[in-house]
């Protein structure tokens, strides 16, 4: 009887290894668990995920709510434009290296053919510092006048359109 007993014991046990195995998350032999990506996968997943970065950036706005967006526009005629545009260009690196107040500037070409810049300024306040050294600086004055010389045009011949970010 006690032969029969541990008999019975053994096969139970026996019968429950594989069901307890299966419970505990083991797999069948030859089975993949995980598989690890190539290198070159690898690079994929982050070059996509670099350019949807920068498709994300690209979409960001022109400018943060409250700074003051300025388009200087005038009329230069043809043969003249491309002198008149280099020295905006000049302007602008001046601005860059010289301005006491910090302002972004680029020069545009409109559709209709005329020219001038676009100035982003952080508030109204920084708008007028950002005047008032123009209006003090002679170097700026004197590149400044030379474009309107090459345009033939005045000052009062610039459209100066001011908005503020929403």
């Amino acid at each position: 009887m006690l032969r029969f007993s541990l008999i019975a014991t053994f096969a139970a046990a026996s019968l429950m290894v594989p069901h307890m195995s299966a419970e505990a998350g083991h797999h069948k032999a030859g089975e993949v668990h995980y598989k690890a990506k190539s290198a070159t996968e690898v690079r994929a997943e982050r070059e996509q995920a670099e350019e949807k970065k920068a498709l994300i950036e690209s979409r960001k706005p022109v400018a943060n709510p409250g700074k003051i967006v300025v388009v200087y526009k005038n009329a230069c005629k043809k043969f003249s434009q491309q002198d008149a545009m280099r020295t905006l260009n000049k302007i602008i690196a001046h601005e860059r290296a010289n301005s006491p107040v910090s302002f972004a500037s680029s020069a545009v070409i409109f559709e209709d053919g005329e020219m001038g810049a676009i100035d982003t300024h952080m508030s109204i306040d920084s708008y007028n510092q950002a005047m008032a050294w123009q209006n003090s600086d002679a170097e700026w004055q004197r590149l400044f006048q030379e474009v309107l010389t090459t345009c033939a045009i005045t000052a009062d011949d610039v459209s100066i359109t001011m908005g503020q970010i929403q």
